[in-house]
């Protein structure tokens, strides 16, 4: 997809990965999986391709996001609900989210929902 027509207000990037959310609090990522947000896995999703169009992060269709922090291979979502999301490589607890089990992350988890993200506008 062309972002050409809307308006971005944030974007994040990773070692292999880049992510922009829209004023609309959509995220949109491109570049190498497993850490894009996409899923994955699947034949027509395979790991390790190169997405060099930005496509949108499905998982986080049902919630606002007002900012994203990217690391190497994991990137975390702060919704305007107060609600956070990771996802990507969970190599040594990079998450936080002992429900992973070491696991990745392939498309957004939730936090629990205990844990409040204020985000300052501006």
């Amino acid at each position: 997809m062309s972002l050409s027509a809307v308006v971005v207000t944030a974007v994040a990037v990773g070692d292999y990965c880049s992510f922009c959310v829209t004023a609309e609090g959509a995220v949109f990522s491109w570049g190498l999986s497993p850490s894009l947000g996409h899923g994955g896995g699947a034949a027509d999703d395979p790991l390790g391709v190169e997405h060099p169009v930005p496509r949108r992060v499905v998982g986080l269709r049902h919630v606002r996001v007002v900012a994203l922090a990217a690391g190497p291979s994991h990137t975390l979502a702060a919704c305007a609900n107060g609600r956070a999301y990771g996802w990507g490589i969970a190599a040594d607890d990079t998450l936080g989210m002992p429900q992973l089990r070491g696991g990745d992350a392939l498309s957004p988890v939730a936090y629990d929902s205990r844990l409040r993200i204020d985000v300052a506008p501006g």
